[in-house]
């Protein structure tokens, strides 16, 4: 027995190693691609800043761009700012910056690029944690070390101090906490969901709905016999006491100051953009999953069909364009416009009317709606650009089309062999990767970057297919062998094998 318990030390020593070095090479490549240059005038971060600044300076949620006035506001939600205004309490150099100082391009930008390396490091250990978990090969936690970490699209996010990496990693928690909620089935891990989609909402207000489809499954698995009725009673309190103590508190706090419980101020203005583009005619409608299609040969190919002036002001794509005044995402921020230039600067009675408007535009033409629904689900999928190494020499796989089609072929590969062999444990994992994804497909115009937050999932969910292609593979080069499925000592779970 002792003798077991030094092999197994060992074992697991040995594994530190390559962590370490890992470990090491993604903060290198990350600490070399931080810099000062500026952010773009149309970046987010401007605004998550600005609420971070205000945050510390004023203790007031405030989107204003002026040092002086700061009236609250519920433009944004408040999850990440509040993380980057924890920097202004812990550095000195940034408490004495105004915000002139802090965009210019210098030491506070820098600051607040090395404070995203956290949340990269966290979002890859949870990444490698999953897959260990799952597949009980530690093999498999380094390529999803490695995927997660120098993923192009999330180390682009980061430095970009956009809200997409933050989201993430909470993103990826939520799998991890849905597959123990289903394996462990223990009050804390019920607690810790209800927190992180808490966060989540409060960060990516889309999220708002997800726990519906999450309580809706907990139902439908202690029907299955996964859960019993008890255990599922006092989950799901628990659940949604931790889950209306964070998101209920922003709503209540919005009610207060503006008269209306709601998350954001931004929710009208996508679906109105999303009610535009339901307007397509057929040539736009073909032409747009050529336009979006990032690669040079679908660019060619749309030239080729549509002509080289398809997309300037009078080409027959020109409405797709986003920067064409009369084009479908310029006339959906418009209706936004009048309707802030009516209300006169009340914004939440703004942005209700914008939604009403919006909605029964969709429901003027529903089957509109849905057939659009396509082409916006192809142009949510192209959401990982590849890898960039930049230490200790440089090496990029772009490849937008390639490696976002794996990921996604692997995402529904997984989820299909995880019905069919009733691995429900598993299953949930892919939950919020397949609610954002189908959401922004359905009813916002789904531009890739709204589906970065998933990214880590995929990579998961890739692996965990080709876990178990390698398991069928070896089961059908032994046919003498019985197939068996392993159990977890404690919990009684499958495994994917």
């Amino acid at each position: 027995m002792k003798n077991n318990k030094r092999v197994i030390f060992r074992c697991r020593l040995l594994h530190i190693f390559p962590c370490v070095l890992i470990v090491t090479l993604i903060v290198w490549n990350s600490v070399r691609a931080i810099d000062g240059r500026k952010l773009h005038k149309s970046s987010d971060a401007h605004g998550n800043i600005r609420m971070a600044y205000h945050l510390y300076k004023h203790n007031t949620y405030s989107y204003s761009e002026q040092e002086d006035k700061f009236e609250p506001t519920a433009y944004r939600e408040p999850g990440y700012p509040t993380y980057l205004a924890l920097f202004f309490a812990m550095n000195s150099k940034l408490r004495n910056m105004n915000m002139k100082a802090i965009f210019s391009g210098g030491d506070g930008l820098r600051i607040f690029r090395y404070a995203q390396l956290p949340i990269l490091l966290l979002t890859v250990s949870t990444a490698m944690y999953l897959v260990f978990a799952v597949t009980e090969k530690i093999s498999y936690g380094y390529p999803a070390m490695l995927l997660t970490g120098f993923s192009n699209s999330l180390c682009t996010s980061s430095y970009s101090l956009d809200v997409e990496h933050f989201a993430a990693f909470l993103v990826l928690c939520v799998s991890v906490l849905l597959y123990k909620v289903l394996t462990k089935k223990s009050k804390r891990y019920f607690a810790l969901l209800g927190f992180v989609l808490g966060l989540l909402v409060l960060t990516k207000a889309m999220y708002m709905y997800f726990i519906i489809f999450v309580l809706f499954s907990l139902i439908c698995f202690a029907r299955a016999g996964l859960l019993e009725r008890k255990q599922l009673m006092r989950g799901i309190t628990i659940l949604a006491m931790t889950y209306f103590s964070l998101a209920g508190s922003w709503m209540i706090r919005n009610y207060v100051q503006f008269g209306r419980f709601y998350i954001t101020e931004r929710g009208g203005v996508v679906l109105a953009i999303r009610s535009k583009y339901n307007m397509m005619n057929g040539k736009e409608y073909f032409g747009s999953l050529l336009y979006w299609t990032p690669d040079n040969y679908a660019r060619k190919k749309l030239f080729e069909l549509y002509g080289k002036d398809a997309l300037k002001a009078r080409g027959v794509l020109a409405r797709l364009n986003r920067n064409n005044p009369s084009g479908y995402y310029m006339l959906g921020r418009a209706v936004r416009t009048r309707f802030n230039e009516k209300h006169a600067g009340d914004v939440a009675q703004s942005d209700r009317e914008v939604r009403f408007a919006a909605g029964r535009e969709i429901l003027k033409h529903p089957f509109r709606h849905v057939l659009a629904t396509l082409p916006f689900a192809w142009r949510g999928l192209f959401i990982e650009k590849g890898y960039v190494l930049k230490w200790p020499f440089s090496v990029a796989i772009i490849s937008p089309v390639g490696v976002s089609m794996f990921y996604f072929v692997s995402l529904f590969v997984s989820v299909f062999l995880c019905v069919r062999r009733k691995m429900w444990e598993l299953l949930v994992i892919a939950f919020p990767a397949l609610y954002l994804y189908g959401l922004n497909s359905l009813v916002t115009h789904n531009i890739p970057r709204y589906n970065k937050p998933i990214i880590p999932v995929l990579v998961v969910s890739a692996l965990i297919a080709v876990h178990c292609a390698r398991q069928k593979r070896c089961a059908k080069s032994a046919p003498g062998k019985p197939r068996t499925r392993t159990k977890h000592r404690r919990s009684g779970a499958r495994s994917v094998g």
